[in-house]
This record gives structure tokens, sequence and C-alpha cells, in this order.
């Protein structure tokens, strides 16, 4: 496909940009060579947990003091807080991320979204400009073979949600799938042991509910799931929101090869908006662990939700997260979280903590300021408080969580504790997600 030259906006950022990535040698520096993850696509040895304390280094994109974008690596240590390795400053907003195999950092535009972002050690940054039509939605997604991106997009014409596929190396896209509804967002696909079992299992998966109590044995094992969030919004900024009446959220069931669509799932709320994605299950380790021995009795996906109702009452008290499982329906329930006090409507972001049957949903409530504790039915626990929480990154043990003023870190043996610890950050404000690298 040929690429398309910047819009007038990216045109207007483009040099500044590029003078401020001039040095993005330095990248050599930080001892950064191989990532291994892609996502929750790919399994991940248990023993890459880490440590509770220390030294950890995450990517992200975040804005500085005076409002400027950027995206990178951060180093949290105990005693310093939060430090800046490298950064590369962004024409408008970065929002998703995504690690390739050989430790590269994908960063994709959100709002107006025009613009894709591959960083890797040592080199260039590689630049591409949306096509004409369309625009970035904000997530990315690594195949398991690590050659293969996936894109959530809007075709700005008809306002229809799209998939894009493409090279990891060129970032070219060679197809686009159809999501099947407005506002796509995040993209994650359903863990599998090996691509060999994902098409034979496809054919069983309307009538086999015996085949749902084992990773190997799920039959969408391997494929893509998209939270579409249902709004129409003006193409221009991606903020102005049209005919909320209209909404229609859902989230899909995507084949890989081909975007058939295998599943498609909706809340009785309308003006519920489906968001963000994390995968739990009994036995599992969260956010990239041993696929091969994990959820063994099920799987359950976890959705960050944001309310859209007239109502203000009604907007604050609804819930911030749906769970989507298997346990007593062969075809896949969607239902919502039960017993949350009024959280203000708004779920930043949501991750995993903890593994078996300790595990829980953490959803970040950015407006009520407080992290919001679910079991994996969606029963609500309690709340950590954290002002403004949003980007969250996960272990088994550990959750680290963006905040108004710092990053805070709670552990799996204290995530019944009202407070975490908070690393502070006076001099930046994340995004809406981070990874742990």
């Amino acid at each position: 496909m040929k690429l398309a030259a910047p819009s007038p906006q990216a045109s207007q950022f483009c040099r500044r940009a590029c003078l401020q990535v001039a040095g993005l040698t330095a990248l050599s520096l930080l001892g950064i060579t191989s990532v291994g993850q892609a996502l929750a696509a790919v399994p991940v040895s248990p023993g890459n947990s880490g440590p509770s304390s220390g030294t950890t280094r995450f990517v992200a994109c975040w804005d500085d003091a005076q409002g400027a974008h950027h995206a990178g690596w951060l180093q949290l240590t105990s005693q310093a807080g939060v430090r800046v390795l490298h950064a590369t400053e962004l024409p408008t907003r970065g929002h998703g991320l995504a690690l390739l195999p050989d430790g590269a950092l994908l960063v994709v535009a959100r709002r107006p979204g025009d613009w894709l972002l591959r960083l890797s050690p040592g080199k260039k940054p590689q630049w591409l400009w949306q096509e004409p039509g369309r625009v970035f939605s904000g997530h990315v997604l690594v195949a398991p073979d690590g050659k293969t991106l996936f894109t959530t997009e809007i075709d700005t014409d008809s306002g229809q949600g799209l998939l894009g596929v493409r090279h990891a190396s060129g970032l070219q896209k060679r197809a686009e799938f159809m999501t099947n509804g407005l506002d796509p967002h995040a993209v994650l696909a359903l863990p599998a042991i090996t691509s060999s079992a994902i098409k034979g299992q496809m054919s069983a998966r309307s009538s086999s509910a015996a085949n749902h109590n084992g990773l190997a044995g799920h039959p969408l094992s391997g494929m893509l799931f998209v939270a579409n969030g249902g709004i129409d919004t003006a193409p221009e900024t991606g903020r102005q929101k049209r005919q909320l009446q209209q909404m229609d959220s859902s989230i899909v069931c995507l084949h890989p090869d081909t975007g058939e669509l295998l599943g498609q799932w909706r809340l009785t709320d309308p003006r519920l908006s489906l968001r963000h994605l994390a995968w739990a299950g009994a036995g599992a380790t969260p956010h990239g662990g041993d696929a091969s021995a994990a959820m063994a009795t099920s799987l359950t996906l976890g959705i960050a939700l944001q309310a859209e109702h007239d109502d203000t009452a009604q907007r604050a008290s609804a819930p911030l997260l749906a769970v989507l499982s298997w346990d007593e329906q062969p075809e896949g329930e969607l239902r919502l979280a039960q017993g949350q006090p009024s959280l203000a409507g708004y779920g930043g972001d949501v991750a995993v903590l903890g593994e078996g049957t300790a595990a829980q949903f953490v959803v970040s409530a950015t407006r009520g300021d407080v992290l919001a504790r679910y079991d994996l039915r969606g029963g609500f626990l309690g709340t950590t408080a954290l002002a403004q929480a949003g980007a969250l990154a996960s272990t088994a043990s550990d959750l680290w969580a963006g905040g108004r003023i710092g990053m805070g870190h709670l552990q799996a043996a204290a995530q019944a504790s009202t407070d975490c610890q908070l690393a502070p950050w006076p001099g930046g404000r994340l995004d809406n997600h981070c990874l742990r690298v």
C-alpha cells in the first residue's frame, strides 16, 4: 500500500518532532535489547514477574509540566521516584503501546489519531502517517509471530470501525477488517498455546461447551477481541460526541486471518461504552504468564467502562467494569459488575492483580480518584486511593498505577489496602496506559 503524505496538522508538528528525537541513539545505553513479549497473545515465563521493590522500568506516554506529549522509557525506584530514561516528543497525544520481540516500542496516536510510531534501541524513529479517510483509534496489538500488527481504526467517511492488519517491520497496512461497530478501541487476543490449535477448534465453537474448561480446548483460542466503544465522534478531533442516544457498544470476536465475525456481545445499558480489556482466569498469570498451564478452569475478559448517560447521577453511579465469561453459557455471557458504589463513571484502564482464585480485576477510576477492585465474577471488593488514577501495569504479584502526582504501587499480598505506595513524579502525567519492561 502506498504511504499517504502527512496531513496538514501532522506537517505542522513534524519538524519539531524530528528535532526532538535526534538523540534516540541514547536508547542503546539503557541495556534494553529484548523484551520477549507480544502483550497477552504470547506466553511468557512465570519467572519474569520481577521483584516487588527496587528498580522497575516502564514504557509509557505522558505529558510534561508544560503540556508537551512524550513517549519513552521510565524508571521507578523506591528511593528516587519516577525518572525519565529516554523521551521522544510526540506531535499529538500518544495512547496505546505495544512491545515487539526485538525490544522496539510501538506507540499509536489517539485524537486525532494520525500517526503510528516505532521506536527501536539505537535507531531513528520510524513514523507512519495515517492515510486519508482513516484515523487510528488508539490501540495496537502484536501478533504471536511478531511480524503482524493489528491497529484499531475508524473510517472517517462512514464512522465504521476497522481493524488494520499491518507489517511490523514497515508498519504498512496489508488488509483491514470491519469491527462491526463504531469507535473501536482496545484489541486483545485470547491466549493460545499454539496457532495450530486455532483452526481445528473453530468449527466446534458453538456446540462444544465442554471445550471451554481449558486453554487448549477453548474454541476461541488465538482469536481477536475488540471493544467497540459505540460512540459516533467528529473525525477532526475525535472528541465531539454525536448522537449518544444511538450508542451501540459491543465486544466482538474476529478471526485474525480473515476478520470473520465469530461472536458479538452487548450490555443491556446502551450508554455504557466498552473500552479497555484484560484477560484473567483461575490459575492464570496476569498480563503475560505461563499460558500452557493457565486458566485451567475458566477464562474471563475484564472490560473497563465509561458512562455516557445524560443524567449526572446515573452517569456517576454507573459500574466501571463488565466481565465476559463462558462459565455458565457456552456462547459467552457479558454482565456488569455488582455492588459498586458511585465512582464517577469513568474507567481509565483495567488490569489483573494476583493469580488463581485470589486474582482480582483492578480498574482505574480516574474521576473517582481510586483504584476499584473486583473479583473475577465482577463482585465489587473495595477501593485503593490514588488521585486521578490512570495507566495500569501488573504482574502476578504487583500492580503499578499512574496518578496525578506520581505512580502508585500495590502488592497482591496487600491488595485489600486502602492506600498504595506512591513514587512522586511532579514533572509528568501518564496517559491511560503503560507497560512494564
